[in-house]
């Protein structure tokens, strides 16, 4: 029985010294660089006109004064353009409501226009 144990306590010191001994895994010569973070630059639009769709000029935003739009002005819809960068989502809202998206252009120098029906400029 004794000599059972000293072969035991043999093989136990053998397997420490076999795991203990073992050199340590290097390290990655080349690990994966950490990525850049992408910084979106992003430009408002800008409003040109707002023309009926016979092309009258309604509303002029360049101009400093306080323009009102008569609903008599208004045909059957009003066109409201501007640019953008190109392929930009432009939305454009009465109150709280979007009435139509617009995708800027590319091939136009990201013109944008939205049609809006007279139906959805109400009474005011």
């Amino acid at each position: 029985m004794k000599k059972f144990l000293v072969i035991l306590m043999v093989v136990a010191m053998a397997s420490v010294l076999f795991v203990g001994c073992t050199t340590p895994p290097t390290p990655d010569p080349d690990p994966d660089p950490t990525p850049t973070p992408v910084v979106v630059v992003s430009a408002t639009p800008v409003l040109t006109a707002v023309n009926t769709i016979a092309g009258v000029l309604i509303v002029d935003p360049t101009s400093t004064s306080t323009q009102y739009m008569n609903i008599a002005q208004v045909g059957a819809s009003i066109l409201v353009t501007g640019t953008a960068p190109s392929e930009s989502l432009v939305k454009i809202y009465l109150g709280d409501v979007a009435v139509g998206p617009a995708v800027a252009e590319t091939s136009t120098a990201g013109v944008w226009q939205v049609a809006i029906a007279k139906s959805s400029l109400g009474d005011d």
